[in-house]
């Protein structure tokens, strides 16, 4: 939120990275989500084990 409003304030800027920056964004994000969602499914396949021994 705090970057958003600081690059909505600097629209120059803002619009010079728009491109790369949204294609880092998407990628960063991506990544992000695809190691939550691997954190989740090793913890629920750790948890399930425990919990069924």
């Amino acid at each position: 939120v705090i970057l958003g409003g600081y690059l909505h304030r600097s629209p120059i800027f803002f619009n010079a990275c728009s491109v790369s920056g949204l294609t880092w964004w998407m990628t960063f994000w991506s990544s992000v989500e695809d190691a939550e969602r691997r954190h989740r499914e090793v913890r629920s396949v750790l948890f399930d084990q425990v919990w069924f021994v």
